[in-house]
């Protein structure tokens, strides 16, 4: 009776201490679960082996390519750390090797121990457990400094730690394994961007400078024709037509492209503001007054005294492409621009009463080169809607379709208002209409001779008095002489001169501010800088009544004010 009660009295502090280890043992596999990293399973390990066992010292062992390496340790006194022995030489390659776990209560007394590396230690007695028993890939082991036998409740703890460690080594080899995996698609997909952003800028550089090239033939085609269209009779002013038709066809399929490649390669960058819509809805309806009268379409613009934040050049070129639109699939009836509030936004809307557009079509017009049918007479290369979609996506304003097949389409862009209202005159919307021309005495500095002889004549014929020169040398010389009322001049006029440094030289030559329209083949120059004044940059191949248009806006004081 006295014998299973002694008995009972030290089985029952042993669980005791079982039960507490378990329970740590559970806090240890948590923390396990959350390593993702060699370093972290290893100092998880050795603290939770000692804390388990008591003991006064832990090693992590690693199997490395036949060597037992003591990659990592936590004791009294420095052991093995960083050293390296042959499986055969050491007690936790006979663990690996034996695939079991070894308990030695005098190390001195075991056969399986080199004494030589274990008399500078503290070292007395030891357990050592395999990492995984099916293939061993390390080892723990426990120590201490007296003579100790290691109980079965400490051997069945240090195991199941061993055994989680097993897996929490499988989870680190994998995340190591999926985290290069990741690094090398992140590499290859740099790789991949960086060369698709290489051969973009060759892109955008080669039809830049094609486009440059083609542009200054066709400028003076342009020009020339337009010549040739006002000494030629009725019955063949078709041809002129014509020809002109196919130029603005080849100019538009060359900024199309340019805008394209531009958006695509992230060149274009939102210049965002405040300002007045209605001044844009004018200057839009204007440029397509005519197309629409010779349809014999209907054009209204609602008036507006909105104030919106946007990119006016970007958000005009959304609008325009709406609108061109509107014209080209109205055959009869009116198209109508106009805006209305929608929440804090304002919403730009172009109604017409055209053929429409089928439900199931209605995201593939965003698509480039994609056109409905609507028959031989609807004329266009498809890119319009692509490059509005490009633009609305690089504003962040969103596009919107409305359309019932047969009765007509609302396309509308949601732009944003200032926080603040600005205050805004109301205004009257008024189409920008071909006015005689102004007489006056113009300069103009060309260095090419096909379109420095063609601009001259045709500038003559609309009753201009035109001095034409090549160099800018020529025409500081000429403004000496005979100070012109405004100058057109080519952008590129010298190596080392542009058009503007160009203009403010004439008029510091002249002592006065003359207006200058400056042309350029150049699709990257989208605008001049704020202290360009005065001046107008048109796109070659230029409309000879666009340039007209330029000049007689410059020359009259109230739109001249607008171009400062």
């Amino acid at each position: 009776m006295m014998q299973a009660a002694s008995k009972t009295d030290r089985e029952g502090p042993a669980r005791d201490r079982y039960t507490r280890g378990m329970e740590h043992l559970l806090h240890v596999v948590q923390a396990l679960s959350l390593a993702r990293s060699l370093e972290a399973v290893q100092a998880i390990v050795r603290h939770a082996a000692r804390e388990l066992t008591g003991a006064d010292g832990a090693t992590f062992v690693l199997r490395e390519n036949g060597l037992c390496y003591y990659a990592d340790e936590e004791a009294i006194e420095p052991l093995w750390k960083g050293q390296r022995f042959p499986m055969e030489a050491c007690i936790s390659g006979w663990a690996m090797i034996h695939r079991r776990a070894a308990m030695i209560e005098d190390i001195y007394a075991d056969p399986r121990i080199p004494h030589d590396a274990y008399r500078p230690t503290f070292v007395k007695s030891l357990a050592m457990v395999p990492i995984r028993t099916l293939d061993p890939i390390g080892a723990i082991g426990v120590y201490w400094a007296r003579v100790h036998r290691t109980t079965e409740e400490e051997l069945r703890l240090i195991q199941a730690l061993a055994d989680t460690v097993a897996v929490a080594m499988e989870n680190v080899a994998m995340q190591r394994e999926l985290e290069q995996r990741v690094r090398d698609r992140t590499a290859e997909a740099v790789a991949a961007r960086a060369e698709a952003e290489r051969a973009n800028r060759a892109k955008t550089r080669f039809l830049a400078a094609a486009s440059h090239d083609l542009r200054q033939p066709l400028q003076a085609i342009g020009t020339w024709n337009a010549l040739l269209a006002r000494s030629l009779p009725a019955s063949q002013q078709g041809i002129a037509e014509r020809i002109q038709q196919s130029v603005g066809v080849f100019r538009n399929i060359l900024d199309a492209l340019l805008d394209i490649s531009r958006l695509d390669g992230g060149a274009i960058k939102p210049d965002v503001k405040e300002f007045r819509i209605g001044r844009l809805l004018e200057r839009v309806a204007g440029a397509c007054e005519r197309e629409a009268s010779e349809k014999g379409l209907d054009l209204r613009v609602a008036p507006s005294t909105a104030v919106v934040r946007s990119d006016p050049a970007l958000l005009e070129r959304i609008v325009q492409n709406f609108l061109t639109n509107a014209i080209r699939y109205t055959a009869e009836g009116h198209v109508l621009v106009g805006c209305r509030r929608a929440g804090g936004n304002l919403r730009i809307e172009v109604w017409d009463t055209g053929t429409g557009i089928p439900e199931d079509k209605r995201r593939a017009i965003f698509e480039e080169y994609y056109q409905i049918e609507h028959g031989e007479s609807v004329k266009g290369m498809g890119l319009g809607l692509s490059i509005t979609e490009r633009i609305a996506r690089l504003l962040e304003h969103e596009l919107r379709v409305r359309s019932v097949p047969g009765r007509g389409s609302v396309f509308a862009v949601t732009v944003p208002r200032p926080a603040t209202r600005a205050q805004a005159e109301p205004e009257r919307v008024r189409a920008i209409r071909p006015a005689a021309a102004l007489k006056g005495r113009l300069l103009l500095v060309e260095d090419n001779e096909a379109i420095r002889g063609s601009l001259a004549m045709l500038l003559g014929e609309y009753g201009y008095d035109v001095g034409a020169v090549a160099a800018p040398a020529e025409a500081v010389e000429r403004v000496r002489s005979a100070p012109p009322d405004a100058i057109v001049s080519d952008y590129r006029i010298a190596r080392d001169t542009n058009g503007i440094e160009l203009a403010q030289a004439l008029r510091r030559e002249s002592g006065r501010e003359i207006p200058a329209v400056l042309l350029t083949g150049d699709i990257g120059l989208t605008q001049l800088p704020a202290g360009a004044r005065a001046m107008r940059l048109l796109h070659k191949p230029i409309d000879a009544e666009a340039l007209v248009m330029a000049i007689e806006q410059l020359l009259r004081p109230e739109d001249r004010s607008r171009s400062a």
